[in-house]
């Protein structure tokens, strides 16, 4: 009977130095996290302005970028702390209490409720030859690992993130000119989202 592989052998992502996914087929990922948009309240010129913005943006690159919607069950335990050490604080006892019938309001809203925390990404690549696998399966979980090549020299490594960074700052201010806000990941946030995304089950971890 055929073993499985390991799950670290299944991962297509080899490391992450200088806020810059590296998969072990070479290719480079950068992640920019956007806020999300609310396009149903937008206006009709607004809403044509949006698109229009996005179809120049699809028109000006020539490099794919991968959208994705990270979904997780909200926990606000970190809120409720805070509350908690206030209400500790608090001397008006009237003050007290409702601080507590909110505590109390919420838990029992998450409870009875799927409440779901959205975060927005868009990844950039880099990647120096066609490969056979997805570009995107940096960040999916379910993808299969590509073959590992020959790590990234500090000379190929200064240059390739560079020509990545070029890519990210077009599509960054592509966003913002359509009223996405926007910013890039760090290692420590990638370590972060990584870890939450292949530890589904645990709570996510906030720094």
């Amino acid at each position: 009977m055929e073993e499985k592989g390991t799950s670290q052998q299944l991962i297509s992502l080899d490391t992450i130095r200088d806020g810059i996914l590296i998969l072990k087929n070479k290719g480079l990922r950068a992640v920019l996290e956007a806020e999300g948009m609310n396009f149903d309240l937008k206006s009709s010129e607004e809403k044509q302005g949006i698109i229009n913005a996005f179809q120049e943006l699809l028109t000006t690159i020539d490099f794919p970028l991968q959208a994705m919607v990270y979904s997780k069950k909200a926990n606000i335990d970190t809120y409720i702390s805070s509350i908690q050490s206030l209400k500790e604080k608090e001397q008006n006892e009237l003050l007290q209490a409702q601080m507590t019938d909110y505590v109390n309001f919420l838990t029992a809203l998450l409870e009875q409720n799927n409440i779901m925390s959205k975060r927005f990404f868009v990844i950039v690549p880099f990647q120096l030859q066609a490969l056979n696998a997805s570009f995107l399966g940096a960040l999916n979980p379910l993808a299969s690992a590509t073959p590992q090549q020959p790590a990234h020299t500090d000379e190929e490594f200064i240059r390739h993130s560079e020509q990545l960074a070029a890519r990210t700052n077009m599509v960054s201010s592509a966003l913002n000119s359509i009223g996405i806000e926007n910013r890039q990941l760090n290692t420590e946030e990638l370590v972060e989202l990584f870890y939450n995304l292949y530890n589904p089950q645990e709570k996510e971890i906030k720094q």
